[in-house]
């Protein structure tokens, strides 16, 4: 039985049962949904091509690698 989530054309993801949207970083990139940009074209190609609106992202990373500079930067 075929699976929904492998159908070409399908949502990017699909309805948990908390009503939270399941998905992978995979199906996001295949998405022609609008992206924001982030402003440094390195960054934004790979993202392939920005945020997705909407979602939740983790920036982490060590003390002092710029994390709350990055932060700043997308708000401005």
């Amino acid at each position: 039985m075929e699976n929904e989530d492998d159908k070409a054309g399908d949502a990017p993801g699909t309805m948990g049962s908390s009503g939270l949207v399941l998905t992978t970083c995979f199906k996001l990139a295949i998405n022609g949904d609008n992206r924001l940009t982030t402003g440094c074209d390195m960054l934004t190609d790979f993202l392939r091509g920005g945020f997705v609106p909407k979602k939740l992202y983790e920036i982490y990373g060590e003390s002092g690698s710029g994390k709350t500079q990055f932060a700043i930067q997308l708000l401005l």
